[in-house]
């Protein structure tokens, strides 16, 4: 029987410095140099730091995280990772990947 596949939230950035760094980024501003629009890839490398062994359960989804309610403008993969973006309410970001067999492991011994 094959098992389903288990998604890990990284980070979802909402507000603050980190909201404003990946704005940054998002649009190429303030760094000397010329992005394209929506340069998610630059925020995939910006949130992926934050990929660590520290997790929660509720960090950790039987299916693709998504905004269905909210409305997603643009979806970027890199290496693995998947980061969304939504404008509404001043912009967010998510950034999430498929969990490893560490965290499928700890995850279905929890639930």
């Amino acid at each position: 029987m094959k098992l389903p596949k288990l998604y890990r939230i990284i980070v979802d950035v909402q507000f603050g410095d980190m909201l404003d760094e990946c704005n940054k980024l998002y649009d190429g501003e303030g760094y000397g140099a010329v992005f394209t629009d929506a340069n998610g890839e630059a925020v995939i490398d910006y949130l992926k730091q934050w990929d660590g062994d520290e997790w929660t359960d509720d960090d950790i989804r039987c299916e693709e995280p998504r905004w269905v309610n909210n409305g997603t403008d643009s979806v970027h993969h890199k290496d693995g990772y998947t980061l969304i973006y939504n404008s509404t309410m001043g912009g967010v970001y998510m950034l999430y990947r498929e969990a490893n067999a560490t965290e499928r492991e700890l995850y279905n011994k929890l639930n």
